[in-house]
């Protein structure tokens, strides 16, 4: 038997609500703004929580109640550059509980730093037009999102369809004990692992949805995947559950993650990562690549082109090409010692934590998108009180 405390939503709804209004006002109210926030079309601001209770009891005597709490606060600016081009920033913060959520004023401060973003974006010049193949440096928060979309689907251990002699589905159906990662490279996911570096993290649980303990699973040691991530529903080698049956609501369980960890075995300081970068600049006597924030499709926002002599140059319009498990594998050179911890509230709420990462061959090539439209007036004149 296992019994947590029965949860509850614990939030100021009107603290919530002014901030939200006024934030998401500012690039027209603020006077130290209006200079840098004359071209935003739209604004938005939102904050969400929620509240889960579960009750699981089976035919094997297992008992369980538990739930969780999770509160995401986000804001948002767009706009478009000259050319047409549509630009967007778009961030927040995540708690397991509203009190972790930023401050009234670090949420006005970044509401204001997205506005100064997009005023950059806007004047930032389009990625060349000839391709890029070589060096791009990842930080800790755009590295989470490449192993969300990259490395964690493939290690979740899907039955494949029947009369198939495949393991399991995805990328890396046939690579048990191969090397997926380079050797200084090593996941962990382990539920169990309640804070790190002074953050609650979402992905804790101590039963899975299926009523198995959870229990920290070594996914990839040294490079190798060593383990996939299992529910109920064995695949072969691997005949039990290791507690990641996880169920969204109102949905059957499935193989979910919940605190996955990426570490390095010689990680490097920022200071190191950044040189490191412009050494190779250096050496191959070209610019080459940094990125800070990605978008949807991995596309990424904050793009920066880095010199041979250090300074930086924000572009726009760029996507990545080549970015793929084989890049994971094959292309990633260094890693940081800035873990970032990416708490998500998806289909359940999951962490991702993971270093700064160098790749040293990575495609960065134009984006091929039709540009809309400018607007053909501008904004109407706010009200006069």
């Amino acid at each position: 038997m296992y019994c947590m405390d029965f949860v509850q939503l614990d939030i100021d709804a009107k603290e919530w609500t002014h901030r939200v209004v006024e934030a998401s006002g500012l690039y027209a109210s603020d006077p130290d703004v209006n200079s840098f926030a004359a071209d935003v079309q739209y604004s938005t601001a939102n904050v969400r929580g929620l509240a889960i209770n579960r009750y699981l009891i089976n035919t094997e005597g297992t008992v369980v109640r538990q739930g969780y709490t999770g509160y995401s606060a986000n804001i948002g600016v767009g706009g478009q550059a000259p050319d047409g081009m549509e630009l967007t920033r778009e961030n927040g913060s995540v708690g397991a509980t509203a009190k972790e959520l930023e401050s009234w004023s670090a949420f006005r401060k970044r509401a204001i730093g997205n506005l100064k973003s997009l005023e950059e974006l806007r004047n930032a010049p389009v990625v060349s037009s000839e391709d890029f193949h070589g060096p791009v440096l990842f930080s800790g928060d755009a590295a989470a999102d490449v192993m969300d979309a990259l490395f964690i689907p493939n290690v979740e251990a899907n039955r494949p369809a029947m009369g198939t002699t495949a393991r399991t589905q995805g990328a890396y159906t046939s690579s048990f004990h191969a090397r997926v990662l380079p050797d200084f490279l090593s996941a962990t996911d382990d539920p169990l692992t309640i804070t790190f570096a002074g953050h609650a993290l979402l992905g804790a649980y101590a039963v899975d949805d299926e009523g198995v303990p959870a229990q920290a699973v070594n996914v990839a040691v040294a490079g190798k995947l060593e383990n996939y991530l299992i529910g109920r529903t064995p695949i072969r080698d691997f005949p039990e559950s290791n507690g990641h049956g996880r169920a969204p609501v109102g949905q059957p369980a499935r193989v979910l993650p919940g605190v996955l960890i990426f570490k390095s075995d010689h990680p490097l300081s920022a200071a190191a990562m950044n040189a490191r970068l412009i050494a190779m600049a250096k050496e191959q006597k070209r610019d080459v690549y940094a990125v800070e924030t990605l978008g949807g499709q991995l596309a990424p926002r904050l793009l920066y082109l880095v010199h041979p002599d250090g300074s930086r140059q924000l572009v726009r319009g760029a996507v990545f090409d080549e970015l793929d498990t084989r890049s994971l594998r094959s292309d990633i050179i260094a890693a940081g010692d800035d873990e970032y911890v990416a708490n998500s509230l998806g289909v359940v709420p999951t962490t991702t934590i993971a270093p700064s990462l160098l790749f040293d061959d990575i495609g960065v090539k134009r984006a091929t998108v039709e540009q809309q439209k400018l607007p053909y007036y501008g904004p109407p004149p706010p009200p006069v009180h």
